[in-house]
């Protein structure tokens, strides 16, 4: 199996060109969005029609589309959803507990604007930061998957 890189943007709130410059940069084999700029990352998407994009709604996006989906990618399962509905502004309680149920080896997350990593046993657990207006002291950024040999590597990353 071909190792896979995959770019994970959120809350580009209106940003679509560091979404764009995100892409330009990693030229990943996939990109997950996981919401509040729905629009940015259908844009983008269109523009890089080489690259499958997967997205989920957030709660500031308008629209009948998925708040979650789970994707299977080389192999292992990944939960995406923007977070609001787990609640993940206060703990990630609800999230771990879907993610178990739904036997994803990735959580991903977004909502809170703050970069998070962190392996829970087998479960890797990530929120990528925001991509638009840090409406907190961290800086802009995204995180990325590598699935290599059925090993999964994280690496979050920041953007001036």
């Amino acid at each position: 199996m071909m190792p896979m890189k995959i770019l994970v943007i959120s809350d580009s709130h209106g940003a679509k060109p560091a979404v764009k410059n995100a892409v330009l940069r990693e030229k990943p084999d996939m990109v997950l969005f996981l919401g509040d700029g729905y629009g940015d990352a259908e844009a983008v998407s269109e523009e890089f029609s080489n690259i499958p994009f997967e997205m989920v709604q957030g709660n500031c996006d308008s629209g009948m589309k998925p708040t979650e989906k789970v994707i299977e990618v080389s192999g292992k399962k990944i939960l995406m959803c923007h977070g609001h509905e787990y609640k993940v502004e206060n703990d990630l309680i609800a999230l771990r507990y879907a993610a178990l149920e739904k036997s994803a080896d990735i959580a991903l997350y977004g909502h809170t604007h703050r970069a998070f990593y962190e392996l829970d046993g087998r479960l890797h657990i990530m929120n990528p930061g925001s991509m638009g207006k840090a409406h907190y002291p961290d800086k802009n950024g995204y995180g990325l998957i590598f699935i290599e040999n059925g090993e999964i590597f994280i690496r979050l990353m920041t953007v001036e």
